[in-house]
């Protein structure tokens, strides 16, 4: 190929991705924008939740709490890429880490798979991991971990299962597994009435 060819080909390219959205379009999963659609409607919504404390004060006296271990060095050594990791970046990790050493659950139950794993097997907490597509996870697992893969979609699996989490115990949910009635989170937050224990902590990664 020439270097005329080539420089048209760049050209053509840098055109195309000045002109369409990066990836993916804000508003979609996988984008880290937010549409105007998302904006407008969350705008519109009252500021009360109900049936449910937010508990805003509690909420910064824990950020203030977890601060100094957040500022540590990222968690290791399977979590890698630093700040260049795009699938649990380094602050969604150093949070997380700080989260499971002051809850220190008996069980996490995930949905989705892969280096937020690694931070908790790293940590010595067990793990059932729902994940349909494992490649990534079993790459990086070790013998002896304590870890049960559930090779299927969340919405394939038992309700019973999440009746074994206990208090302090984390559902970990990742937000890139769908959208709409047939979504991760739509199956995680509805189970029956006494399935989910008091005190166990629900959480969504948004990437």
């Amino acid at each position: 190929m020439s270097r005329l060819s080539r420089a048209a080909r760049t050209v053509r390219a840098i055109r195309a991705a000045v002109l369409r959205p990066p990836y993916a379009a804000p508003g979609h999963f996988y984008s880290p924008l937010t549409s105007r659609e998302d904006i407008r409607r969350a705008q519109s919504w009252k500021p009360e939740a109900p049936g449910v404390d937010l508990n805003g004060d509690a909420q910064l006296a824990l950020a203030h709490k977890l601060a100094g271990t957040v500022d540590e060095p990222p968690p290791g050594p399977r979590w890698n890429g630093g700040p260049d990791n795009r699938m649990f970046g380094g602050a969604d990790a150093s949070v997380y880490r700080a989260m499971l050493g002051w809850l220190q659950p008996k069980l996490i139950i995930e949905a989705g798979s892969g280096y937020s794993t690694m931070i908790a097997l790293d940590e010595g907490y067990p793990v059932t991991c729902i994940e349909p597509y494992p490649d990534r996870l079993l790459s990086l697992v070790r013998p002896g971990d304590p870890m049960r893969l559930l090779r299927q979609p969340v919405q394939e699996v038992p309700l019973d299962l999440f009746g074994e989490l206990g208090a302090g115990d984390i559902l970990f949910s990742s937000g890139n597994l769908g959208r709409g009635t047939s979504c991760s989170s739509t199956r995680l937050m509805s189970p029956k009435p006494g399935q989910m224990c008091a005190g166990c902590c629900y959480t969504c990664c948004p990437a």
